[in-house]
């Protein structure tokens, strides 16, 4: 109630931390509500957002991390058409000068109307999909840890604020499962309360 806490899970490029951790920054000055975003809200840059926040929220982040002058050290018009790798290439040397991401980068131009959106959020589907481990099946007898073993590793206010916002249909049921690493059993154990 009295100091906002914001939680960003840990990613392999830490200038893609920096990204969301600027993100939710910007919710808490501009909308000073508590949220929850998952990989499609950071990756939505206008055209196909969820809402208006999700685009100020990116656009505020994206233009503290990278200034007006480095867009024009940029070709965007050669963007087009690229795969997510030969991006990341044509993005490299702004990306390091910068330390950003090539996400960054992508919402920057998209802020200055310099790419469309649907290449930006195709390089998000992309690239996410190439990145993403493959699930695992959890079993009764695998080692899962209890409801109140969840609660002590992410914290109160974070699982309330997951089950809350699942309930308020700002996130989906499969987001907050995974955000929480539970089963749909254990997610609602978790929506009846606390458990001590």
């Amino acid at each position: 109630e009295v100091l906002p806490i914001i939680f960003v899970a840990k990613e392999k490029d830490e200038r893609n931390q920096s990204f969301t951790l600027l993100h939710e920054l910007a919710h808490l000055i501009m909308h000073q509500k508590d949220a929850i975003d998952g990989e499609q809200s950071l990756a939505s840059f206008g055209g196909a957002s969820r809402s208006r926040r999700e685009i100020e929220a990116n656009a505020l982040a994206s233009h503290v991390l990278l200034p007006e002058s480095a867009l024009t050290e940029i070709d965007a018009k050669a963007l087009a058409g690229m795969a997510p790798a030969e991006i990341d290439a044509a993005l490299r040397g702004v990306c390091e000068k910068h330390r950003v991401s090539p996400m960054v980068v992508l919402a920057r131009l998209r802020a200055a109307r310099l790419v469309p959106a649907a290449l930006v959020e195709g390089y998000f589907k992309r690239s996410a999909k190439a990145s993403r481990p493959q699930a695992q099946a959890k079993g009764k007898d695998d080692g899962r840890v209890s409801v109140a073993e969840i609660r002590e590793i992410f914290g109160d206010r974070y699982v309330d604020m997951t089950v809350k916002m699942e309930g308020e249909k700002e996130i989906t049921l499969h987001d907050a499962v995974v955000y929480l690493d539970v089963d749909l059993d254990d997610y609602e154990m978790l929506r009846g309360g606390p458990c001590y």
